[in-house]
């Protein structure tokens, strides 16, 4: 926990022009300063790498922009988030789309010569359904690969190499002369250590010689990578790879397997966590401060579905910025507006804290914005940061009750 930096008075301004509702900071350098360390990490050992970033994580339009404008894929898993990358200008050609279930938009982006990666044998038999109605054109899809990535840990996506699965759906391919396979990528979700990274390109450089005699295009080996973060946080995970210890990991393998080749495939990551968990803080408010059987309660106008996952697991660090004046020496849990009991935000918070000061959330760019229910209240507003400088720039405003019940007949 550290004394914040922010400006009180800027943060009152927001409060007041926001109606008292929590509000996010969005970094947008540190978005880039991102991207450019794990591009540069992997670059330095192989150069045929690129970077799709994961729009599930975190569809801020400002942030998938900053990444399209930084030579960045995007990574979509529904027609709503391909819907999204066209809308900021994306090229086709730059969109890889991924998930177990998609709309018709494959079909579309498949004809703008976009990436689809085929998860099951439905998606691939309307794929094939609907190329055999135009014979005279040549169209490229992926497959989704399936492995146990860790003994008794295994994946529900993909085209399982353990049976025929994929052996199959290769076959069925095969029968089509106007449809190839370009790629394949997998996805394991959680699976961040060095050694789960080591089993997937090791695995996936054996399928694509197996299956495809080393002629694709790339090979996708998804997200689950560690992003960069504070002390506070980092010291509560047993192991942390830096970039340039994944990159030496997966990086070293491909670069040694097509050393003496001239079809040397592109290796892509889909980092989403990887890249703005540590761009995004909340603002929330102390609205009370009571004492339950001998156990204080800090409550906030913010809730844990505003934080993300994480937070229910580990403590985020937080800034406090006093409005107050006084000392308040106060020890217990820092709680959410709901009324759930588990929604606790921090626990066993130990400081100098009162009603009506702030408390600065950092590491919520993960799966904060796009998972929050209009549960209780609607969603808020987000606001760029420039140097640690809260600005007077909107990238999202405050939801209203207007917008939670327009779509309900009355």
């Amino acid at each position: 926990m550290n004394k914040s930096k922010y400006d009180i008075d800027s943060i009152k301004y927001w409060d007041c022009k926001l109606n008292e509702r929590p509000f996010y900071l969005l970094d947008l350098e540190k978005l880039k300063s991102n991207y450019k360390k794990l591009n540069d990490a992997f670059k330095e050992i192989y150069d045929n790498f690129q970077i799709a970033y994961s729009y599930k994580t975190n569809y801020i339009p400002a942030i998938c922009k900053t990444i399209d404008e930084m030579g960045g894929y995007a990574e979509v898993v529904s027609d709503m988030e391909l819907y999204l990358a066209y809308k900021i200008g994306v090229n086709p050609k730059n969109i890889i789309y991924n998930g177990p279930y998609k709309g018709k938009g494959e079909l579309d982006l498949i004809e703008k010569g976009g990436t689809v990666v085929v998860d099951n044998f439905r998606q691939l038999q309307e794929i094939i359904d609907y190329v055999l109605n135009f014979k005279d054109k040549q169209y490229y899809i992926a497959l989704r690969i399936n492995y146990e990535l860790i003994e008794g840990k295994f994946s529900r996506f993909g085209f399982d190499i353990n049976n025929d699965d994929l052996k199959r759906a290769i076959d069925l391919i095969k029968n089509v002369d106007n449809l190839n396979v370009k790629g394949i990528q997998c996805h394991f979700s959680g699976a961040r250590s060095r050694t789960a990274w080591k089993t997937r390109i090791v695995t996936m450089l054996g399928v694509a010689e197996k299956y495809f005699d080393n002629n694709l295009e790339f090979i996708d080996l998804g997200s689950g990578m560690f992003g960069e973060m504070a002390k506070e946080l980092s010291c509560q995970f047993a192991d942390q790879p830096t970039f340039m210890e994944y990159a030496n990991t997966v990086a070293t393998e491909i670069k040694g397997k097509y050393k003496n080749s001239t079809n040397k495939p592109k290796l892509i990551v889909e980092p989403g966590t990887t890249l703005v968990a540590n761009t995004m803080k909340m603002v929330t408010k102390v609205t009370s401060i009571k004492d339950v059987r001998g156990k204080k309660f800090i409550g906030l106008n913010a809730s844990m579905h505003n934080l993300g996952e994480l937070s229910t697991k580990k403590n985020l660090p937080i800034e406090i910025v006093k409005s107050t004046s006084g000392t308040n020496y106060i020890s217990g849990d820092l709680v959410g507006y709901t009324c759930l009991e588990y929604d606790v935000m921090y626990r066993e918070f130990k400081g100098d804290i009162n009603i009506n000061d702030y408390i600065v959330f950092d590491n919520v760019g993960s799966y904060s914005v796009v998972l929050k229910p209009p549960f209780i209240l609607p969603h808020c507003a987000i606001i760029e940061i420039k140097n640690n400088e809260i600005t007077k720039n909107l990238l999202k405003k405050n939801e209203t009750y207007e917008n939670v019940f327009k779509d309900y007949v009355f």
